[in-house]
């Protein structure tokens, strides 16, 4: 019998002592650099001084935290300005372009008018083979023109997919 009693004040104390420890497992979760009420007089009691260093360390903490976003937010505004700036000339030259574009257009206009009225010219003055090769060679450089432009442009439109390959 005492053998069972034995194995039961064993059993007892293990769970009494299960009980123990269970009962001061407690977990604190905080976000806050600064501890809690508790903690902090906890650590007073410690280590004197010590809450001290803490509001110090947190108030260091934030001051270079604040500072950091500070340069950051001056960095994104000199990088806000600079894309300005840019966006501002790459449109200025794309102005520039397109008005190089409408000027040559125009030029080529004048210059078909004038060529044609050459042919006609010549073709009235009794001139006709000359007044056709003149119209055929006319044509055929116009045409050359066009074909030109639009395999240039097929070209740079095929080179961006290119280099991202």
């Amino acid at each position: 019998m005492s053998n069972q009693s034995s194995g039961n004040d064993l059993s007892d104390q293990i769970k009494q002592q299960h009980r123990l420890l269970l009962s001061h497992h407690s977990v604190t979760q905080s976000s806050s650099p600064i501890p809690s009420a508790q903690e902090i007089e906890y650590y007073e009691r410690a280590f004197p001084g010590s809450a001290e260093r803490i509001f110090s360390m947190a108030e260091r903490e934030q001051a270079h935290r604040h500072e950091r976003e500070k340069e950051q937010q001056e960095i994104n505004t000199r990088a806000m300005i600079v894309n300005m700036e840019t966006a501002g000339a790459n449109a200025r030259a794309q102005d520039a372009a397109n008005g190089e574009i409408r000027r040559g257009q125009w030029m080529a206009f004048i210059l078909s008018l004038g060529y044609l009225a050459a042919t006609v010219y010549l073709a009235t003055e009794g001139m006709e083979i000359v007044a056709s090769a003149m119209t055929l060679g006319g044509v055929a450089a116009i045409a050359a023109v066009f074909i030109r432009t639009r395999s240039h442009a097929a070209h740079k439109e095929s080179k961006p997919k290119e280099e991202s390959e």
